[in-house]
């Protein structure tokens, strides 16, 4: 009895194949997991500072996003196309904070939305004198 089964060249080169595309994908979820965590702690900043440095040159954030949103969506498609729960994590595509926008030439903060006021507590009815006969309202 053999313990250690005999593969043909093929078997080999599968397997081979195999571990390639399983250590590349490690890799691509690593780099997710990088780019998840280092875009966690940039909008982590306070919103002051962080509009500072959004705004401090304009066409190289929107050049930076622009790349960081491609290799973002390349590395989640390859992450998506292995189809294994194994490599679920994925890199964000979007800006990390939704107060903050581009208004076609600075990145600005935007208010949140209002809150509806507090509806005024119902009118109560006085009390009804049951001796007074029946009421209908006007």
């Amino acid at each position: 009895m053999n313990l250690i089964p005999i593969q043909s060249e093929a078997e080999q080169d599968v397997a081979l194949r195999d571990r390639i595309v399983a250590q590349a994908a490690m890799a691509t979820q690593q780099l997710a997991m990088q780019l998840r965590q280092l875009s966690q702690q940039f909008w982590a900043l306070p919103t002051e500072r962080l509009l500072a440095v959004l705004n401090a040159d304009v066409a190289k954030t929107l050049a930076i996003f622009a790349a960081n949103t491609q290799l973002a969506t390349d590395l989640n498609a390859n992450l998506d196309a292995l189809a294994s729960p194994q490599f679920a994590m994925r890199a964000p595509v979007s800006m990390g904070r939704n107060d903050i926008v581009f208004d076609g030439s600075a990145f600005v903060l935007v208010a949140p939305p209002a809150t509806p006021a507090e509806s005024p507590s119902p009118v109560e009815s006085p009390p009804v004198d049951p001796s007074a006969g029946p009421s209908f309202p006007l």
